[in-house]
């Protein structure tokens, strides 16, 4: 006679079957009942969806996220032609946020904490903005920068350590782009000294022009 399995064993078993048997996809499975009890919000079966994609899928409704991004552009785009329908979506958001205010902090804080790059460069580039100067990075660049570096401050060689400054060699006051090629990544002492000071000035100081 077979043992029925309760649901928390199934998921078990699901995880194991698809960690041995699908090793290319390269990531671990999160089972829903995992991904619900740590509170977040998009978990990873190991299973393709209906349309082939493995890939993560929301707690809430189970839809694919890749999926989602063939077909939300669409639905967004047909929404927003319809004024009353977009009204509406405006304000069920609205009341989401304001019903779910502690959930929707935590949930910032989460993203923050796990995207500490990406938001240094979305302030940078809003600072750039607020300056007028043209030109945009993103934290990839930055990371690959730091890579070219071999994770080196580009002035003093010393080791970084994970803690860096993204510096703009010709200072954004003194009318320097924002485009990565104007990006060297410094550690704290000398982003500090350095400063908005003229990049030849700069160089200067430290010995590397006459």
């Amino acid at each position: 006679m077979s043992k029925i399995l309760t649901p928390e064993e199934r998921q078990s078993l699901q995880k194991l079957w698809a960690n041995c048997m699908q090793p290319h996809l390269g990531r671990p499975v999160v089972t829903l009942i995992d991904a619900r009890k740590n509170d977040q919000i998009r978990y990873f079966s190991g299973r393709p969806c209906k349309r082939g994609h493995y890939a993560e899928r929301l707690c809430c409704n189970g839809a694919c996220v890749e999926c989602l991004k063939l077909t939300q552009p669409a639905r967004y785009e047909k929404i927003k032609s319809n004024p009353l329908a977009e009204q509406r979506r405006r304000e069920r958001a609205t009341k989401w946020r304001k019903d779910n205010k502690t959930k929707m902090l935590q949930s910032h804080a989460r993203w923050r904490a796990a995207n500490k790059g990406k938001l240094s460069a979305l302030h940078r580039n809003r600072r750039a903005r607020k300056k007028n100067a043209t030109g945009t990075h993103t934290a990839e660049q930055i990371a690959d920068l730091l890579w070219k570096q071999r994770n080196k401050c580009f002035n003093c060689l010393r080791k970084l350590d994970g803690k860096y400054h993204a510096d703009h060699v010709a200072p954004l006051a003194r009318g320097g782009t924002n485009d990565i090629g104007n990006i060297q990544i410094l550690c704290p002492s000398c982003n500090c000294r350095k400063h908005a000071k003229d990049p030849i000035r700069w160089a200067q100081e430290q010995g590397r022009l006459l």
